[in-house]
């Protein structure tokens, strides 16, 4: 079946840029000219006078090169518009050689309109449609003052024996011509689909950057405005002070670090003008203590035990910057939702082709009925941590998005009231 299919996708010519009526077109034409090849065959059987069969076999041969004509010099509209008086000319003649309306020429005029309508562009519809009726009427009426120029059937046997192969060879191209419409329709509809549900990501996702430019970004800004211009003006002594300007800290440090991390990202969005990812070796725990030193007066607020179980042997091929940012943020996470007093592991496996590392804490967990939204634009929500730290609820996301871009997975594992786990898969390479 995969052959049929490559085969039927190579006579189609399957590129983007080629338009419905340009694939159906290239097949049908080539599937006709296939078919005629059998039409002068059997012309030839049933005892049809020489013309007959000639006739066929030139059509068939001009049916080829208008094929290649449009399949591999790309040139569908000379290609259909030269077809159309080339193939009613002949098509003219072998209605005097069929015995007119009694043979079987009338159902392949037929099939010619269904074929050229279906391939012509909307705006030469009434005027090819026009043509036509015109073309058949004189048939007609040339037939009925010169029955004369008739070449009747030598015998009913062939007058049937034509009919079947006439009217196979119409079904085939009929069936041809709708499936293939089927086939591309279905198929752009699935590319229309998958764009629609791109754009309602971008949608979502431009709505969560604009909830958190507006308010997380702008708040924490606002209030240390305020702050400090209480300070300036002396309202606020110098104990106080000193209280407010680690809070100021604090405040200055998440917002930073949830700005580095939205600039990172969108820079990755961008087509033109984006950072590309500049992949080396890098030491997986060395990323880690960096990551942990940034976080160092977050873990001494809520007294927190890192335990790192990672060795020195273990190499990711990776952006470095890429790499501290998912882990900076999946330790900004598990630091945030882990009670005081409590722990978090870092544990590493070294595979064939991948490294996995994870992030476990013993926080409060993810309700089940959660954890399929948890990843997913527009659902998720955020929520405070257990010292009450806000989040904007895109720190994940991100993560996702990044670890995907460099090969990896990202696998979480939960239990309400009991903790979680951030399992991260990302290629590695061997030591350098």
């Amino acid at each position: 079946m995969s052959r049929f299919k490559s085969f039927f996708l190579y006579i189609i010519a399957d590129h983007p840029n080629l338009i419905l009526e340009n694939r159906v077109f290239n097949l049908t034409i080539f599937l006709g000219a296939v078919l005629i090849f059998v039409v002068a065959v059997s012309n030839l059987y049933i005892g049809m006078d020489i013309v007959g069969v000639i006739i066929p076999f030139i059509t068939g041969f001009i049916l080829f090169g208008l094929y290649y004509l449009s399949r591999f010099r790309q040139k569908f509209l000379l290609s259909s518009v030269v077809a159309i008086p080339i193939l009613y000319f002949l098509s003219g003649s072998m209605w005097f050689l069929n015995a007119g309306q009694s043979g079987s020429m009338i159902h392949a005029l037929q099939l010619f309109f269904l074929f050229f309508f279906a391939v012509l562009p909307r705006k030469y519809h009434l005027t090819f449609s026009i043509f036509h009726v015109i073309f058949l009427s004189t048939l007609y009426i040339l037939e009925y003052y010169h029955p004369e120029w008739l070449f009747l059937y030598k015998t009913r046997e062939a007058q049937t024996f034509d009919q079947i192969i006439t009217m196979t060879f119409v079904m085939v191209c009929v069936y041809a011509i709708m499936m293939s419409i089927k086939a591309i329709y279905e198929e752009r509809n699935k590319e229309v689909n998958q764009q629609k549900e791109n754009l309602e990501l971008l949608n979502s996702m431009k709505d969560k950057m604009l909830s958190v430019i507006s308010h997380d970004i702008r708040s924490p800004l606002t209030q240390i405005k305020g702050v400090l211009s209480l300070i300036n003006e002396g309202i606020i002594g110098q104990e106080k002070s000193e209280y407010l300007f680690k809070e100021l800290y604090k405040n200055v440090h998440e917002t930073q670090d949830l700005l580095d991390t939205l600039v990172t990202w969108a820079s990755f969005q961008l087509k033109e003008g984006g950072i590309s990812l500049k992949k080396e070796n890098i030491d997986l725990k060395q990323t880690l203590v960096e990551a942990i030193a940034l976080f160092s007066s977050h873990l001494k607020d809520k007294n927190l035990q890192i335990v790192c179980t990672v060795s020195r042997e273990m190499y990711i091929f990776s952006d470095p910057n890429i790499l501290l940012l998912i882990i900076r943020n999946l330790l900004s996470n598990a630091i945030k939702f882990s009670h005081p007093n409590g722990k978090i592991t870092f544990a590493a496996e070294q595979k064939a082709e991948y490294v996995n590392f994870s992030i476990k804490d013993e926080g409060v967990g993810i309700a089940p009925e959660r954890l399929d939204d948890f990843l997913k634009w527009g659902k998720n929500i955020s929520t405070r941590g257990t010292n009450n730290e806000k989040g904007s609820g895109l720190g994940l996301l991100l993560c996702k998005d990044f670890i995907e871009r460099s090969g990896g997975k990202l696998n979480i594992e939960s239990e309400k009231g009991k903790g979680s786990t951030f399992s991260v898969s990302i290629p590695r390479e061997e030591k350098i």
